[in-house]
């Protein structure tokens, strides 16, 4: 043994970050430390999808059936299927159902949306602990749990307190996945446990696919070039893969659903690749577990062929994704104007600062392991690690949400990226390239302030492009619980803030599951002519149109940029409102006259 090497293991024995669980129990406290602060100064998070899945919470505890998770209040009397999984429901409902013993009803709603991000954020952090420490050793394990507990990134996007969407569940049951397919503990149980999880993951919801897609190919390839006894973690991950997915799908989905080809759940068409993955890796991993490699290269490749073949008919039927239902003019515009479909591109040129933060750390995990995938300890978590920051990257080039695909390994990835940079002793260039990749990655809003400039604008000054900031405050929509309760007919970045802080229904939501509600959300805005809103007002028996003053919907010559600025059509009539008036303009709709 080399002194170099002697030196570096007698390192990772000696100082604080050793003591492991005093470190884990420090990230911890330090977390919710944080986690309060976040609370006392910006109360529970108003992210869109989180108070909707708060309004089907409060409707399921008030004796909504469990199948029935359809928003009535969307375009009423058809309402909206919001197609979301009852699992996350019952667990909330639960929780606040247990709290109420203790403390009055809304108190315990308030306390059950303040813990659950911060419990989610714990588990993963004890998760990427865990990994790392099992292959790693004490101090990697140290750093990984402080770079988890100090990383705004995760705090401030997935597990700020109120955020009870589906993401901040999907990313710690990605970060389970992980650790099932790297554990070195018992191998059939691991790989049960990673297929479950991914089943599980499924259920809650679709966004972790593309890491569901690279955990199974690097399972595979593991495998062919390990053999041995992975061939147990192969055939029980594709085992319980098989079987679990359907249990969950009968278990949220109504039995009149039982046969609707939904492609953005789980439902057949993905119980379909999931059975088919499943057979698979339990055949591939029955039939060459005694196999050399090359006998288990050419067995992998001939069940592949029937395998690809049998998933066709599921990628044909899902091939347009979950906007497939609406005209191709409604999906550019949502494609072009929601926040959350946007690419990171448009972060890097509008809001340098926040785009930065985000992939920053991504990069500073390629540019630290990549290196040492041909020689450094644990070469298949290494390799997992950057393949999956790799793919977060490239997706966001598309959709800068789909970055949560990295966010499962990422806290584990940077921990032992930061651990490689301790042991290397010798200052030289290369040790001062990776102590800025390290600043770089521990603070990359802060790193994002120095290279973009002060001037930058803050994330939270940031709104989607299809909203003005002036009219999408709480104050001003409650302005309108002045008026009776009635169905408003509005532009789509109301809607779900009409059905949190008003007792009225909408005509236009930005959820797929209603083309109606998509385009009526849009397109009536956008014609020169009054004709096209004169119909939907029509169609839908809507009582009033509300528009933010000043604001352009599209070019300056369209129906609403018109109404919006002040001019008036035969059909509306002006309805004050006692407070908001100067921001919202209130048209009631003059039924007779459409």
């Amino acid at each position: 043994m080399t002194d170099e090497r002697m030196s570096g293991e007698t390192a990772d024995t000696k100082g604080l970050l050793a003591h492991y669980p005093w470190v884990l129990g420090f990230a911890i406290l330090l977390v919710v430390a944080l986690h309060v602060s976040a609370f006392r100064s910006a109360g529970l998070s108003q992210d869109y999808d989180s108070v909707l899945r708060l309004l089907e919470l409060r409707d399921f505890m008030a004796g909504r059936g469990w199948f029935d998770t359809v928003q009535p209040r969307v375009l009423p009397p058809e309402g909206l299927d919001l197609h979301w999984s009852r699992l996350i429901d019952a667990v909330l409902a639960g929780a606040i159902v247990f709290v109420s013993f203790f403390v009055d009803p809304a108190r315990a709603e308030t306390a059950v949306l303040f813990a659950w991000p911060v419990l989610l954020l714990i588990l993963l952090i004890a998760i990427s602990g865990a990994m790392v420490r099992e292959r790693f050793g004490d101090k990697a394990a140290s750093l990984t749990v402080l770079v988890a507990a100090t990383s705004q990134l995760l705090r401030g996007v997935y597990f700020l307190p109120g955020l009870i969407d589906h993401h901040n569940v999907q990313i710690v049951v990605m970060a389970g996945v992980a650790w099932g397919l790297l554990s070195d503990g018992d191998r059939t149980r691991s790989g049960l446990a990673a297929g479950a999880l991914t089943a599980l993951s499924l259920a809650v919801g679709l966004e972790a696919v593309g890491f569901i897609a690279v955990a199974i190919v690097f399972l595979g390839l593991r495998y062919i070039a390990l053999g041995g006894w992975e061939a147990e973690r192969v055939g029980g991950f594709g085992l319980a893969l098989m079987l679990t997915a359907p249990l969950l799908f009968l278990a949220q989905t109504a039995p009149s659903d039982w046969t609707v080809p939904h492609c953005d759940e789980l439902a057949l068409p993905v119980l379909w690749v999931t059975t088919v993955a499943g057979l698979y890796l339990l055949g591939l991993a029955r039939m060459t577990r005694d196999a050399t490699r090359p006998e288990r290269v050419r067995v992998a490749l001939v069940l592949a062929v029937p395998a690809l073949l049998a998933l066709l008919p599921a990628a044909q039927a899902c091939a347009d994704g979950p906007y497939d239902m609406v005209s191709d003019m409604v999906k550019r515009i949502v494609v072009a104007n929601v926040i959350e479909n946007l690419p990171l591109r448009f972060f890097l040129v509008h809001l340098p600062v926040q785009g930065l933060s985000m992939a920053l750390p991504f990069l500073c995990v390629i540019l630290l392991l990549a290196p040492t995938l041909a020689s450094g300890k644990a070469r298949d978590a290494r390799a997992l690690s950057v393949a999956l920051s790799l793919l977060a990257l490239a997706v966001s080039l598309l959709q800068a949400r789909m970055m949560i695909w990295g966010f499962a390994t990422l806290p584990a990835a940077l921990g032992v990226a930061f651990h490689d940079f301790t042991r290397q002793n010798r200052i030289n260039l290369v040790w001062t390239f990776r102590l800025l990749l390290v600043i770089a990655a521990s603070f990359p809003h802060l790193f994002g302030l120095a290279f973009v400039g002060l001037s930058a604008p803050a994330p939270s000054q940031i709104a989607s492009p299809t909203e003005d900031p002036r009219c999408v405050t709480r104050e001003a929509i409650e302005s309108l619980n002045a008026l009776p309760p009635s169905l408003i007919f509005n532009p789509i970045e109301f809607g779900t803030l009409l059905l949190v802080h008003s007792p009225h229904s909408v005509t236009g939501a930005s959820y797929h599951r209603s083309p109606r509600a998509l385009e009526y959300g849009i397109v009536p805005f956008l014609y020169e002519q009054s004709d096209a809103l004169r119909a939907a007002l029509a169609d839908t028996g809507a009582d009033y149109v509300i528009l933010c003053r000043g604001k352009s919907y599209g070019p300056d010559t369209t129906v609403a940029t018109r109404l919006a600025a002040g001019e008036d059509v035969d059909f509306l009539t002006d309805t004050p409102v006692p407070s908001g008036g100067d921001i919202l303009r209130v048209l009631k709709v003059d039924k007779d006259k459409l």
